[in-house]
C-alpha cells in the first residue's frame, strides 16, 4: 500500500518499459455500497467472439468458427434497460457502435488479444514434439504432491490408458488409492469392508462398482477404454476378479477439473458421501506405488486430429 508503480516514477524497471496498472480499485465499492462502479467498462473476447460494456451499453458479435472474422456484425444493446438483449440497437445507433468498436479494438491490441483464434484450424493443437514425455507413462509414490491438471490429463484424456497399482492389504485397512478429479467428474478407487471399489463421477452421476480383495500384496489394474462417440468402459481387476462399469461418457474439457491423487482425495472429492464419512481418506495400509500407462488415442482426440490435419496440408502443399 502507498508505493508508487514504476510507470509513474520513471517509465521502466531494469530499462525495459513498464506496462501500466491494468484495471482499477474496488475499494471504494467496498467501502461505501452507493458508491457508481469504479469499473465503467469491460472488454471480453473468446474463440474469435467479441464484446464491449462501457456505460450501460454493450457491443457483441457472434463469430461462426473458420469465417473471416470481419464477416461477424456487431450488435448493440442498451443492457441498463434491456438486461436480456433483446432489441439491438445497432441500425440506430451506428456511431455509437462504431465508438465501442475502436476501443474494443485498442483495448484487444493493449492486452495481447490478436491474433484472434477460432480453434476452427486442428493443426492449433500440435505441440513441440519434446511435449511428448508428458504422455509417457509415469510412477507415482505415496506422499507424491497431487500430478497437475495438465499434466495428468495427457495420460488419460480421450484415449486408453490402464492404472497399475501396487499396495498391501491386511484386514481393516481402508481408503483411497488413486483419485482423479471431483464432484464435476472423475473417478476414484479405494478400498473398505475387504473390498476394492471404483466409482466413476460422469459429470455428477455416480457409477460404483467393486470386487473383493484378499489380505497381502496385491496388485489392482484399472483399464479404461477409448470407444467411439466420445464413450468409455471402465474395468476394475483384482487377482482373476472383475468388474465393468460398461459405455458412459468419456471425461474431457473441465474434467477431471483436478489431477491426479496417489494414496488421498485431496480438495474437492469424486465422491461426496465418501467426503462426509471420511474426509480425504487417507489410506491406511501399505501403499507401494501407482504407474499410469497411456495406451492408443481415440481417434477423435485433437491431437490425431491435429497430426491429420499436418499430414494431409504437407500432401497439397
Amino acid at each position: 500500500m502507498g508505493v508508487p508503480h514504476p510507470s509513474t516514477v520513471s517509465g521502466t524497471r531494469h530499462g525495459v518499459p513498464v506496462k501500466d496498472i491494468d484495471g482499477v480499485s474496488f475499494a471504494p465499492v467496498l467501502r461505501d455500497a452507493s458508491h457508481p462502479s469504479t469499473s465503467p467498462e469491460q472488454y471480453a473476447e473468446f474463440g474469435g467472439n467479441r464484446g464491449l460494456y462501457r456505460d450501460g451499453w454493450k457491443i457483441l458479435t457472434n463469430h461462426r468458427p473458420g469465417t473471416p472474422f470481419e464477416d461477424a456484425a456487431w450488435e448493440l444493446y442498451h443492457v441498463d434497460e434491456d438486461p436480456n438483449e433483446i432489441h439491438d440497437r445497432a441500425g440506430e445507433l451506428p456511431d455509437l457502435v462504431r465508438d465501442l468498436a475502436a476501443r474494443w479494438e485498442r483495448l484487444a491490441w493493449e492486452n495481447t488479444v490478436f491474433p484472434l483464434d477460432d480453434h476452427s484450424d486442428p493443426r492449433a493443437e500440435l505441440r513441440r514434439p519434446a511435449d511428448g514425455v508428458y504422455g509417457e507413462a509415469v510412477t507415482l509414490l505415496p506422499g507424491t504432491p497431487k500430478l497437475e491438471r495438465w499434466r495428468s490429463s495427457r495420460l488419460t484424456q480421450l484415449r486408453s490408458f490402464e492404472v497399475v497399482i501396487d499396495v498391501t492389504v491386511a484386514e481393516g485397512n481402508s481408503g483411497v488409492l488413486v483419485s482423479h478429479g471431483d464432484q464435476g467428474g472423475g473417478y476414484v478407487v479405494w478400498v473398505d469392508a475387504g473390498r476394492v471399489w471404483l466409482a466413476v463421477n460422469e459429470y455428477g452421476e455416480l457409477h460404483e462398482t467393486s470386487v473383493p480383495v484378499p489380505s497381502g500384496r496385491r496388485t489392482v489394474r484399472l483399464h479404461s477404454a477409448a470407444l467411439a462417440d466420445f464413450r468409455t468402459t471402465w474395468t476394475l481387476e483384482v487377482d482373476g476378479s472383475s468388474a465393468e462399469i460398461p459405455e458412459v461418457w468419456a471425461l474431457l474439457g473441465m474434467a477431471p477439473f483436478s489431477g491426479i491423487d496417489v494414496g488421498v482425495n485431496r480438495g474437492g472429492p469424486v465422491i461426496w458421501d465418501n467426503y462426509v464419512a471420511h474426509g480425504s481418506w487417507r489410506y491406511s495400509g501399505t501403499l507401494h506405488s501407482v504407474r499410469y500407462e497411456p495406451g492408443e488415442r481415440a481417434p477423435y482426440s485433437p491431437e490425431v486430429l491435429a497430426e491429420i490435419a499436418r499430414d494431409s496440408a504437407e500432401v497439397f502443399d
